[in-house]
């Protein structure tokens, strides 16, 4: 489908347009890469990664609501949307397994286009739901202004910070604390002394990412089901999703992969996306059984050393979570916010009942695994008496 519309704004006649189905991507690709580059969109938010959510999550129906200035497009609003319960539920394209998600404009005048476009095509009944935007965005606060005075309910929550390292010095020890360094230290001395020497490799080479698909997929998995929660692999379409968004960006030669083994395992992988001059972990996981010698720690150390040691690289993102190892080395966290709306305050206290009892059962799942690590714990020590 092809909506077609008009806005004056500031003085300028703008045209929207809407395209959705899984093609909607193709039919306007050129002006969307160009678009993407000159706004400065991340690899995560521009069309390659996109479609291949598009791809993977067919559920989902693509919705891009574009704004021209004279056929250049120059502001986009990349989301998806399907029909659940009565009610149209409208999220970002990329939802879910997207670190940085963009709704680029050119300009002021593209950004309140933009806005007015998305929050005047919406139905008589949707939820929406875009995360992980820059702070501050022009658009998603015009958004949210004008959908309240439609008397929706709109909120903007913080997002998942993005802890990254800014390269300024080309020498290691300048990102490793002194205590870090004595971690360090202490593993590699283990590993002499149980005879284990790490092979560590980094490959662009396409067919050797594809290659080590299986098994970062198996890690990935293994590492979810040792922290006691379900692996997000558990749902085939993020399972693909992975194997597909890494292997398409691989063969675009924008994966920097590292595998760390130990007597030929992989015990620990660091999977990034090149993206400019800035490297993004996406993933990066430890196998359960190396986690005694600490193989993801010496993973994200030649991460770090990888990037301050390359004249391609300067800046490390660590991509969201602000988990304590990401922000040992990190010398910023970027802020991001979620934007969330309602086209009623009666769906709004609706869905914050259903949040409510999703958050109580992830607090009564999160204390059931923690009662059984502890009866688990005291069976052992009743156990160990006994013998």
């Amino acid at each position: 489908m092809v909506a077609r519309g008009f806005l004056n704004t500031a003085g300028m006649s703008l045209t929207v347009r809407e395209l959705d189905g899984p093609d909607a991507l193709a039919r306007c690709a050129a002006d969307f890469d160009r678009l993407s580059v000159a706004s400065g969109s991340p690899v995560t938010s521009r069309r390659p990664w996109l479609q291949a959510w598009v791809d993977c999550y067919p559920d989902w129906q693509p919705w891009l609501v574009l704004v021209e200035d004279d056929g250049e497009l120059v502001a986009v609003a990349p989301l998806a949307r399907r029909r659940r319960g009565g009610l149209e539920q409208v999220v970002g394209l990329g939802h879910g397994p997207t670190d940085h998600l963009r709704l680029p404009a050119r300009d002021d005048a593209a950004a309140d286009a933009l806005a007015a476009a998305v929050g005047t095509r919406l139905g008589s009944r949707w939820t929406l739901r875009v995360e992980q935007l820059p702070c501050a965005d022009p658009v998603v606060e015009r958004i949210v202004s004008l959908l309240r005075a439609r008397g929706a309910v709109a909120e903007l929550r913080s997002g998942e910070g993005m802890p990254t390292v800014e390269v300024t010095s080309r020498d290691l020890n300048s990102y490793l604390s002194k205590n870090t360094r004595k971690a360090l230290a202490k593993i590699a001395n283990r590993l002499e002394r149980d005879g284990l020497q790490p092979d560590l490799r980094w490959t662009r080479e396409p067919a050797q990412v594809r290659a080590l698909l299986p098994e970062l997929a198996a890690v990935h998995r293994a590492r979810d089901e040792a922290l006691g929660r379900r692996s997000d692999h558990a749902d085939q379409r993020a399972a693909r999703f992975y194997a597909e968004v890494i292997g398409r960006h691989a063969d675009r030669g924008e994966v920097d992969l590292l595998t760390v083994r130990l007597r030929g395992e992989l015990a620990a992988f660091v999977c990034g996306f090149t993206d400019g001059t800035a490297l993004r972990s996406w993933d990066n996981r430890l196998a359960p059984a190396w986690s005694s010698y600490s193989a993801g720690r010496i993973a994200n150390t030649e991460a770090l050393r990888h990037v301050v040691a390359s004249p391609d690289y300067d800046e490390l993102d660590w991509m969201q979570g602000e988990e304590p190892y990401k922000l040992q080395s990190a010398t910023q966290v970027v802020p991001t916010t979620d934007l969330y709306a309602w086209s009623s305050p009666a769906i709004r206290q609706a869905y914050g009942v259903v949040e409510r009892l999703r958050d109580a059962k992830r607090s009564s799942a999160a204390l059931t695994r923690l009662w059984w690590l502890l009866a688990d714990g005291r069976s052992r020590a009743s156990g160990a008496r006994r013998r």
